[in-house]
């Protein structure tokens, strides 16, 4: 599976690279916004699997690239974010400023104490500061897995007030977000 996967990416980097050769050449080079981005890691380790610790492993999980290029600036920006973050991101990329109720906050912005919310399908882990938890199951008050690495007093208040948020992004989840925003 793990040469199955090896494949895949070097596939995809190929192909990849030969769009953006062609999209650098192209009239829209300069003018567009160009988005990259996965919606989940791998789970595939740097190293042998039982040698690799728990934290770590779920780290690679929710671990996804966000390149964007404006044909404009060229950085790095190596904080940790959410999908929540994408579109206040893109709003502040095509300098829309307009109320919102978007949950997240555009990675232009320095927020150093933003606690961010990583949900899988039932469960959900919180990374605040230097401390993380994960395995906190969605529908119940118990941790799943109990993977914790507390080196901050307030992380536990974190994930208490984290709590409502998931409870809320899970109900929107099962009744359909689409039909509460109103699309058209």
């Amino acid at each position: 599976m793990y040469n199955n996967y090896l494949a895949g990416i070097n596939y995809t980097d190929l192909a990849f690279g030969q769009f953006l050769r062609d999209f650098k050449s192209s009239d829209l080079y300069d003018s567009t916004l160009l988005i990259v981005t996965g919606d989940h890691g791998v789970p595939f380790y740097s190293g042998l699997v039982d040698q690799e610790s728990e934290g770590f492993k779920v780290d690679v999980l929710y671990k996804v690239p966000l390149i964007i290029h404006d044909g404009k600036n060229i950085g790095v920006n190596e904080n940790l974010f959410s999908h929540l973050d994408f579109a206040p991101t893109v709003m502040k990329f095509l300098n829309i400023a307009s109320e919102n109720s978007f949950l997240g906050r555009s990675v232009n912005d320095i927020y150093l104490d933003k606690p961010v919310i990583l949900m899988g399908m039932n469960d959900f882990g919180v990374v605040y500061k230097n401390s993380r938890c994960h395995g906190f199951s969605i529908m119940s008050r118990n941790f799943v897995n109990n993977i914790c690495e507390i080196e901050d007093d307030n992380m536990l208040d974190v994930i208490e007030d984290s709590k409502s948020l998931v409870k809320y992004l899970n109900f929107i989840k099962i009744f359909g977000y689409k039909h509460m925003v109103g699309d058209n």
